[in-house]
């Protein structure tokens, strides 16, 4: 389907508000989801399950070899294309679901951790499921119908939330996460096939899939060093550190992802379709990018450094005792993911614009560079390799930026100008949060915990309203324009 400009700019703007706002509001209960998991289960539960998504996760990533944002990607798709990318996906899913039932017990051993073995040969079924769901999700991703993707996966969320509580409580230990969500992935798989136009079948042209290979081969090489980047820690420290010390990195880890995956990522994946509708037109495509920075910086910069601030008794009042040896853990990768969140539109400007091959080759020397630091790290602790992972996200950020500067002029002075109002909004908030631990603090953990949130909240909001930033008057207009709309609904009524 072919879009004009103004086609283009709704559906990025519906698409938007969708994959951004809904994953937002649903990031909390997935958030509550998981501190009430950690409460049930133990540490080794999220170390053994640290283990089997990590393995399984990067090899699932094989099955796409890139084909999906190159279909994405491409200015023109014909159904061959579909057809290719599917055909592939399915003989990769079913190549490798047998491969993980021989290898079970290897890996097992390898980890010194019995249980292993049987979460693999079960989990390994999700790559059978996601063969089905691949296409239709790259579809609809393509078209910037990321309004049915948000609510399929509030419906998958919501699904799997069920599942996965109601095993805990019943001692299914790390089964409880496991069958939720493989559980969840069918009904999504469901949803999925229902509400797109796409129906691939098993017969395509081999030119099909050279198309998508031009394309592919780098955004698959991309995905591969990043996913190792991503996780090829926790397999080092499981080794070193051994699956209780793994379940707190995997925590900690896991806790300051969360606004990194729930928002700066989703905004740059919208973004990666416009971009590439618009990839001919860069003044549009500059535009576009200005305003997703400003967007994203406003949102994460307040949420990392106020979780870095509280990351002791957040760990404590949510998490509890048991959990306390992740609080200093928490708080580096806080500022580790700030930088990710932020690199994160600057690699979907870059891929989009082409420049897949050297944004894939800044990877790889970052990730070659992770893993023979952190073989020296990780043995001397959680905190060691965390303070490893924030050097990481800092080099990948600073030679994202190079390339960007390099083909689309943008300069360090204009990132600077982006994120002015953010930084000194947040930095406000933040010595108001420290002023009043030190004047007016309770001792009470959770009221600590709870008067931080609720000031730090408080302050960032009026500084987005009333400091008279140039940069934040495009989503100052809107939200103002918002709230006389909602004050004049409510009259009506």
């Amino acid at each position: 389907m072919t879009m004009n400009k103004e086609d283009i700019n709704q559906k990025t703007k519906q698409s938007l508000v969708w994959y951004t706002v809904l994953p937002f509001f649903l990031h909390f209960f997935r958030f509550a989801n998981s501190i009430l998991l950690a409460r049930i289960l133990v540490p080794s539960d999220f170390g053994i399950m640290g283990i089997v998504a990590v393995i399984l996760y990067y090899c699932n990533s094989v099955t796409d070899f890139g084909l999906a944002k190159a279909i994405i990607q491409r200015k023109s798709v014909e159904q061959g294309h579909f057809n290719a990318y599917f055909c592939f996906n399915l003989v990769v899913s079913i190549a490798l679901f047998f491969i993980f039932q021989l290898l079970s017990t290897f890996i097992s051993n390898f980890f010194n951790e019995p249980n292993v073995k049987a979460a693999i040969e079960v989990y390994s079924i999700m790559f059978l499921v996601s063969a089905f769901i691949a296409v239709p999700q790259a579809s609809l991703k393509r078209d910037l119908n990321f309004k049915i993707l948000a609510i399929i996966e509030a419906v998958r969320v919501f699904f799997s939330m069920g599942i996965s509580l109601s095993l805990a409580l019943n001692n299914y230990g790390f089964w409880s996460m496991i069958y939720a969500m493989l559980a969840s992935q069918v009904l999504a798989l469901v949803i999925t096939l229902s509400m797109s136009k796409v129906n691939a079948s098993i017969f395509f042209k081999m030119q099909h899939f050279r198309d998508l290979l031009k394309f592919g081969v780098w955004d698959f090489f991309w995905g591969q060093t990043k996913l190792i980047g991503d996780n090829i820690d926790k397999l080092i420290i499981a080794k070193f550190l051994g699956t209780t010390q793994l379940g707190f990195y995997d925590k900690a880890i896991g806790l300051a992802k969360m606004p990194n995956e729930q928002l700066s990522n989703r905004l740059s994946s919208v973004s990666f379709s416009t971009f590439s509708r618009l990839q001919d037109d860069k003044e549009e495509v500059r535009k576009y990018f200005s305003k997703l920075m400003i967007t994203n910086m406003t949102i994460i910069l307040p949420i990392f450094i106020g979780l870095c601030a509280v990351s002791y008794n957040f760990t404590l009042v949510l998490l509890g005792e048991k959990w306390l040896e992740m609080a200093p853990s928490l708080a580096i990768f806080s500022i580790s993911y700030l930088l990710a969140s932020i690199s994160s539109p600057i690699v979907a400007m870059n891929m989009a614009g082409g420049l897949i091959k050297p944004q894939a080759l800044i990877r790889f020397i970052s990730v070659v560079i992770l893993i023979i630091v952190l073989f020296f790290t990780a043995p001397y602790g959680i905190e060691s390799a965390s303070f490893t992972i924030l050097a990481f996200n800092f080099l990948l950020f600073v030679l994202s930026f190079f390339l960007l500067k390099k083909h689309f002029s943008v300069n360090w002075l204009t990132l600077i100008n982006y994120s002015i109002p953010p930084i000194v909004s947040s930095l406000l908030m933040l010595l108001m949060v420290l002023a009043a631990q030190k004047y007016i603090w309770v001792e009470t953990p959770i009221m600590n915990l709870f008067t931080a949130i609720f000031l730090g909240i408080t302050v960032y909001f009026l500084c987005f309203m009333f400091l008279p930033f140039p940069q934040w008057k495009f989503l100052q207009s809107k939200l103002k324009n918002k709230l006389i709309k909602t004050g004049i609904k409510k009259d009506e009524s």
